[in-house]
């Protein structure tokens, strides 16, 4: 992930750091996403290789449950990962600008939404109510309640009123990180 040194970030974007952080993240996790599964429809793992036919994980002719107990621990080890993101964007995001970003984002029609707008959410995954899984003080799933509030229609600006910036000018800030 892209390490962003906040000394030299304009005050703008020091506020937007967690947005910036979402956005850079997003996009990372939606392209290596991509990319993942073009390499494996691309090379076309079945038939045979233990992996599955068409593409399907442990029903291939050698693989039995292989394919399902790797896969398990890979999304183990994505998780873990994700969440160690998710902390180092929340440190970040002393403004609360990246829980804003993501309330305004989820109170929009996703058929309206930009690529790097849907990585964000893709990013942060469902909405969490207070009380459904994740811990609130974990920042995946303070990430979560964020976005359940903007589903719900919540006042995104009153609930994170540190932060100065509305989802236009937060995604202006996190574009121009962008490649």
């Amino acid at each position: 992930m892209t390490t962003i040194t906040i000394g030299t970030l304009s005050a703008a974007a020091t506020a937007a750091a967690g947005a910036i952080g979402l956005g850079l993240a997003g996009i990372a996790a939606y392209t290596l996403g991509h990319h993942k599964h073009h390499h494996h429809h691309g090379y076309g793992y079945g038939h045979g290789g233990g992996y599955g036919h068409g593409g399907g994980y442990g029903h291939g002719h050698h693989g039995g449950g292989y394919g399902y107990r790797r896969r398990r621990r890979a999304a183990g080890g994505e998780q873990e990962a994700l969440e160690e993101v998710m902390e180092e964007i929340r440190a970040a995001d002393v403004s609360g600008c990246g829980a804003r970003l993501v309330c305004e984002l989820a109170g929009e029609d996703e058929r309206h939404l930009s690529v790097e707008e849907v990585a964000i959410l893709s990013l942060v995954g469902p909405a969490t109510r207070p009380g459904e899984g994740l811990m609130p003080r974990d920042a995946l799933g303070e990430y979560r309640a964020s976005r359940a509030l903007g589903e719900e229609g919540g006042d995104c600006a009153y609930a994170f009123p540190s932060c100065p910036l509305n989802a236009t000018q937060l995604m202006g800030n996190v574009r121009s990180f962008l490649p």
